[in-house]
């Protein structure tokens, strides 16, 4: 989807705004409709107390408030690419200085009364242009099952220049594994 650029939409300017807030803010209205509509409120990078806590502790970066006002944590990671998405979920399993305090280990260890997002998105925008290329949405219980139960659907990759390590899950294999998921084209269609 290709961004305009119109000073009176609320929608953030790509061309001078490229923090992973704002391109959740864009690609919300695409997927609300499949995950139960309602806006959120945007937890990551927050000078709130409470806010940091929920994201350092609990990996959310955003809330679903829901037209009858319940509220949903959500996770969002977004990357640029140059040509194709990798499609994945991508997780932090170790960071760059070994720290095991990361997104793998807070899903992993979870239990059922844990807070923790309820929904995982992941997002993709061209590296050149800034433009949407597509998004996936799967619910965290159903990523923490196959976390727990079929690690080996998970590809292992460490970034070579920091050596912070992540596990992916490719949203090709989720579905061939039966996995439900959300996946949206840059049109905004359903894949």
């Amino acid at each position: 989807m290709k961004i305009e650029i119109d000073q009176s939409d609320p929608l953030p300017c790509f061309t001078k705004i490229l923090n992973s807030n704002d391109k959740f803010k864009f690609i919300w209205p695409l997927i609300s409709p499949y995950c139960g509509g309602g806006n959120i409120e945007m937890v990551e990078g927050s000078n709130d107390s409470f806010k940091r806590f929920l994201d350092m502790s609990c990996g959310i970066d955003a809330f679903q408030v829901s037209q009858n006002k319940s509220i949903k944590g959500i996770a969002h990671r977004s990357q640029e690419c140059w040509v194709e998405p990798f499609n994945t979920w991508t997780i932090r399993e170790l960071t760059k200085n070994k720290s095991q305090h990361t997104e793998w280990k807070k899903l992993i260890d979870a239990d059922s009364e844990s807070i923790k997002p309820y929904l995982h998105v992941q997002s993709y925008f061209n590296k050149k242009t800034k433009d949407f290329i597509c998004a996936a949405g799967i619910r965290s219980s159903q990523l923490i099952e196959v976390m727990r139960d079929n690690q080996d659907l998970f590809k292992r990759h460490t970034n070579d220049e920091d050596g912070t390590v992540f596990r992916s899950l490719s949203w090709d294999t989720a579905r061939q594994n039966g996995i439900e998921f959300t996946w949206i084209n840059g049109d905004g269609d359903l894949v």
